[in-house]
């Protein structure tokens, strides 16, 4: 378990560290939000990169604590799931920052389908 929990830092502090790197080359203002057309409809502060996957990671260790022992193995594999999913998204946003185009609307419905999926086995 200890080796899941130093995967999920991992993946928590990845996207934060392509940040700081990247920090004084980013504008103030990155996309944040894509309409279904895949088109950027809404900016915000390089910040809420931090602020999509800091708490998410906590807000994942803390559910665990009240996921009844039949179900933590099947816990595990959705939240590392969900925090894979969240660094990708979260460097996909740094490098929509600089204007590369990212095709987020097919991640974020890949990204749905499959822990549907995998939250049912």
């Amino acid at each position: 378990m200890k080796n899941k929990e130093n995967i999920l830092i991992i993946l928590t502090v990845l996207p934060i560290l392509v940040l700081i790197i990247l920090w004084n080359s980013l504008p103030e203002q990155i996309p944040i939000h894509w309409n279904f057309s895949g088109e950027i409809d809404g900016y915000g502060s390089r910040y809420l990169v931090i602020l999509i996957i800091v708490p998410a990671y906590f807000l994942t260790r803390l559910a665990t604590s009240s996921i009844p022992g039949k179900f933590k193995e099947r816990w595990g594999r959705v939240r590392l799931f969900i925090m894979l999913f969240l660094a990708v998204i979260s460097v996909s946003i740094i490098v929509a920052g600089f204007g590369y185009p990212v095709p987020m609307v097919p991640m974020a419905a890949g990204g749905i389908v499959a822990l549907s999926a995998l939250s049912l086995v």
